[in-house]
């Protein structure tokens, strides 16, 4: 099964987020965030499923992954992944500090591939934030997934 184990700290973390009624997310189709009222459990579900559940396939028609999964995007994750997986502490802040100066020396953007990679599809918190929530091991392994399923 795929997804990550879960854990007190990881239960309290999402009851944390859920605990607000407004669930902010960013839509694939505008990329802008927006607020979403929750009246229900059930509405949570497809907007957190992935904290829980990893992809076991990739959507190659939905336009967030068609427009962000390029050619480029399996090179572009072994880097991040080679970068992450030399990280001891996988915070997001260790993660930013790893990551942002090598986007910037390699003029790479790998956030949309990378979303594509742990989410499957255009939503979802912000990649430090999620990957470091997720764990060093499920992210590497999810990076891998979709280096393996989409190139």
């Amino acid at each position: 099964s795929h997804g990550i184990t879960a854990t007190p700290e990881r239960a309290a973390a999402v009851i944390d987020m859920l605990k607000t009624k407004n669930v902010e997310y960013v839509d694939a189709q505008s990329g802008q965030t927006k607020k979403r009222n929750v009246s229900f459990v059930s509405d949570l579900w497809p907007l957190c499923d992935f904290c829980f559940v990893a992809p076991v396939n990739f959507d190659r028609e939905d336009k967030f992954v068609k427009k962000n999964w390029k050619e480029d995007s399996a090179a572009v994750m072994r880097g991040v992944t080679e970068r992450l997986s030399a990280l001891n502490d996988f915070s997001a802040a260790s993660q930013k500090a790893a990551i942002d100066p090598w986007c910037e020396a390699e003029g790479v953007k790998p956030w949309n591939a990378w979303r594509v990679a742990l989410v499957g599809t255009g939503k979802g918190p912000d990649m430090y934030e999620l990957s470091a929530f997720l764990g060093k091991e499920e992210t590497l392994r999810r990076i891998q997934f979709a280096i393996d399923t989409l190139s």
